[in-house]
């Protein structure tokens, strides 16, 4: 979740789905996460093996609560995961504001750029630390639903 861009806050282990699973007798667990998306809606999501129990999603329907159960295959299929884990290797990283304005300016003139182009603006930190600060903190944006991040991925500024 920190890398969709859709989402705007998360939690783990939220508790506001308890009334409803007490309702149908649900022993399973309780969901894993609460996501909030930016267009303010609050789904809570259970992450599943195979499949889950409709039943605790109509349940949450029937009280206007947002639930989704979400599968082990959704979770790996693509390059999603594999581009997150990439990322978040860095995410201990912060781009210096020499580094952020240079490139922010770069992509305001330009649109957008390649990674490899990008890499060649970072003087003051490591060039793949400072990019993936800057996609993991929503300065920039890069697509890594498409494929695994490579020199030709395009970078974007982030528009919220």
């Amino acid at each position: 979740m920190d890398v969709d861009d859709k989402v705007v806050a998360w939690c783990c282990r939220p508790y506001g789905l308890d009334d409803v699973l007490l309702d149908i007798g649900w022993k399973g667990p309780p969901p894993d996460f609460l996501a909030t998306y930016a267009d303010g809606r609050d789904v809570y999501l259970h992450a599943v093996e195979d499949e889950g129990d409709p039943e605790v999603t109509e349940a949450a329907a029937c009280r206007r609560i947002w639930h989704r159960f979400v599968t082990a295959s959704d979770i790996r299929s693509g390059h999603r995961l594999q581009n997150a884990k990439d990322l978040l290797r860095y995410s201990g990283y912060r781009t210096p504001l020499g580094d952020r304005i240079r490139l922010l300016a770069a992509l305001e003139q330009e649109g957008s750029a390649t990674v490899a182009e990008c890499l060649s603006v970072f003087r003051e930190v490591n060039p793949m630390a400072g990019l993936s600060s800057l996609i993991l903190h929503r300065f920039v944006t890069v697509d890594l639903d498409a494929e695994l991040l490579a020199p030709h991925t395009e970078v974007r500024i982030f528009r919220k």
